[in-house]
């Protein structure tokens, strides 16, 4: 391991390697900025009808996609809806790279202390880089929102720690303000007595949620807020049934498509998947218990009394993984790149990998490698995709990366962040 880490070391601070990556970077964002249509147009579309005075959340776009942001986010991105297709995405895209470089650099603050060799850190970055590179890659050509929800989560978490409670705070309520998947932070923070960031987080919500009724006038808002509450409501039957679209994952589509006859793709293969066949009621109250159990299991990863904090990075990572890799397992109406959320499991995964050696248990290892190849195998052998999509493998993948992140404990460390950063 020693002897890989160091070949990968010392590529990566080639100055020619380093050239080559940055052009090649350089020449792959102008191409996506340059190809057709994706989400950032469903974005800027919703953006531009705001401020026509229309209701985004009951109008659809293109091929009948709904905006799922909030009014704040759709005001912000405006100006971007100005520049044209190409300077617009060219920007988003740019961001986006920014903002992994930060996600990557918050990992290694948190992680990277504890790895005694440089090399070490850099054979992090690089098994984390390929174990999600599909999911990068989707996000960035699809430019999707899954990158800065990512950052926005873990860099509130990051300043929370630092005692920056203001800053973090906010980027915790922003996050939750566009899309909801970063709510299971706000328990945690209380779970382990982060009063005051915790109480921050909900006022500042409060705050972000009525704000744009300075611009949208309180009765269009109404209106607004009314609609992205119906479009989000977890009891509504397509958010059980939730299987519109081949390419959706997560538990809803997992068990509406093997335990339902009601479940139908648009352009799914004919073969069939059924375990059984249940009644949507009965299929609701599977949905539920399956997320319920997910979310007392995080009690395994706690394991604590409530409302003792903890001055420990590697216990406070493990945590907040799991945290994250339930967002795209346990919310509905989840695309594959949603999953993009499990980069803290993997980190953490090969984290104590590189500690141990990569000495473990035989079925840890071929756990991780069942979680790679459901992942990574439309971007190896995309022409096999609708079937991946089909018998829903990266779903498989998050239950099975699940297993491998309980399976691997924090150690006996105890470094206290101000001796780490």
């Amino acid at each position: 391991m020693d002897r890989l880490a160091d070949f990968i070391h010392k590529y990566w601070n080639n100055v020619w390697f380093k050239g080559i990556l940055v052009v090649s970077v350089l020449v792959f964002v102008f191409a996506e900025a340059s190809g057709g249509r994706n989400d950032l147009d469903i974005f800027l579309n919703a953006s531009q009808d705001l401020f026509k005075g229309e209701n985004i959340y009951q109008k659809t776009y293109f091929d009948g996609y709904h905006y799922y942001y909030s009014v704040l986010f759709a005001t912000l991105i405006y100006p971007l809806s100005l520049l044209g297709s190409f300077w617009s995405k060219w920007i988003w895209i740019s961001i986006q790279l920014i903002l992994l470089w930060r996600i990557w650099m918050i990992m290694m603050g948190w992680l990277g202390t504890y790895l005694n060799k440089p090399a070490f850190k850099t054979l992090l970055g690089f098994c984390v880089l390929v174990f999600c590179l599909r999911f990068i890659r989707s996000n960035l050509h699809l430019c999707q929102m899954t990158i800065i929800m990512l950052f926005l989560s873990l860099e509130s978490i990051n300043m929370i720690t630092k005692r920056r409670w203001l800053l973090g705070s906010m980027l915790l309520a922003f996050a939750i303000n566009i899309k909801l998947m970063p709510l299971v932070l706000l328990p945690y923070l209380f779970y382990r007595a982060h009063w005051k960031p915790a109480i921050m987080t909900l006022f500042m919500m409060g705050a972000m949620l009525y704000l744009p009724i300075l611009w949208v006038g309180k009765d269009q808002h109404s209106i607004l807020l009314h609609g992205y509450f119906d479009l989000i409501n977890p009891t509504q039957s397509a958010h059980v049934l939730d299987a519109s679209e081949t390419s959706f994952h997560s538990l809803t589509t997992f068990f509406a498509v093997f335990f339902s006859e009601d479940a139908h793709e648009n352009g799914a293969p004919d073969w069939p998947r059924n375990l059984a066949s249940l009644q949507i009621t009965q299929l609701n109250i599977l949905i539920n218990v399956v997320r319920l159990a997910l979310i007392v299991f995080t009690l395994w990863f706690l394991r604590s009394l409530p409302f003792k904090s903890f001055d420990n990075n590697e216990r406070t990572w493990w945590e907040i993984s799991y945290l994250l890799l339930l967002v795209p397992l346990i919310f509905p109406h989840q695309q594959h790149y949603a999953f993009f959320m499990c980069l803290p499991a993997v980190g953490w995964i090969f984290y104590q990998l590189i500690q141990q050696k990569f000495v473990v248990s035989p079925w840890i290892l071929g756990f991780l490698i069942l979680v790679f190849l459901c992942f990574n195998l439309s971007l190896w052998l995309g022409a096999f995709n609708k079937w991946y999509n089909h018998f829903k493998l990266v779903t498989f993948g998050g239950l099975a990366l699940l297993f491998v992140l309980a399976k691997l404990l924090p150690g006996s460390l105890s470094i206290s962040r101000s001796e780490a950063r």
